[in-house]
């Protein structure tokens, strides 16, 4: 749960953009790639987010920032426990509680982006994962943010379950049950089609986790145990993450 690069955004300056509807700050047009804007929100010791308390629980500190910011689950999570005063332990239960579509907060986040910057799929899909959206998240905002008319390379109306299987898997390392999921919320698919699908490919879930923490140590710097967290946060089993850890090349 977790994610790489960037320019502060400076507090004050930061809300005060935010609140009169200026968007995020764009960052220079040479650096959209080397140096991706931040997602984390510093507020000045003076100044609060409009609507947050001391007695406000989690989940609704939650509610009151994802107002104003679009913010990844992780993100949110860092945010409420490195900023707002709410343990780790308090501020992953009030976000798990507050039933928000992670892809849609994605898919705004994206939007902010390109009213700044001008991206490339492939340099948003960046962006959003330092922003610590997943993978599919990202993948999914970027596609609806710059061509929402268009699929995943390579996709049509017609393929099975099984052919959109290998097509995602070409661009994205993903576990069973993200694809599962994906196939399902995403793209069309009755839960049983995508489940057959997804068996029927003859996928090794093993290697696909191993793509998966050489990705996420592309990225951002993990323990051992924390990549093993983020891989099970993706959806593969304890035993395929613990293997993806254990054969990505990292030296612990």
């Amino acid at each position: 749960m977790k994610r790489n690069r960037i320019f502060m955004l400076i507090a004050a300056l930061t809300l005060t953009l935010a609140l009169a509807g200026c968007g995020e700050a764009p960052a220079p047009a040479n650096d959209a790639q080397s140096e991706p804007m931040s997602e984390t929100i510093s507020t000045a010791p003076e100044t609060e987010l409009p609507g947050m308390s001391e007695t406000m629980t989690a989940t609704e500190a939650v509610k009151n920032y994802l107002q104003y910011f679009p913010m990844s689950r992780q993100g949110m999570i860092d945010q409420l426990s490195n900023l707002e005063g709410y343990s780790v332990e308090e501020a992953t239960a009030g976000v798990d509680a507050s039933d928000v579509d992670w892809y849609e907060q994605a898919l705004r986040k994206a939007k902010g982006y390109l009213e700044a910057i001008t991206y490339t799929p492939e340099e948003l899909i960046d962006q959003l994962e330092y922003d610590k959206f997943t993978p599919e998240e990202a993948m999914y905002a970027a596609t609806m943010a710059i061509e929402p008319d268009n699929d995943l390379p390579g996709m049509s109306e017609s393929m099975t379950a099984t052919e959109a299987v290998m097509n995602y898997l070409q661009y994205f390392p993903m576990s069973r049950q993200a694809l599962i999921d994906q196939l399902s919320n995403l793209e069309g698919y009755s839960v049983e089609e995508a489940t057959a699908g997804v068996d029927a490919s003859g996928v090794d879930w093993n290697e696909q986790a191993v793509r998966q923490a050489k990705g996420q140590l592309n990225t951002m710097s993990y323990t051992r145990d924390e990549l093993i967290d983020q891989l099970e946060y993706e959806k593969f089993t304890h035993e395929e993450a613990v293997y993806g850890v254990d054969h990505c090349g990292a030296t612990w």
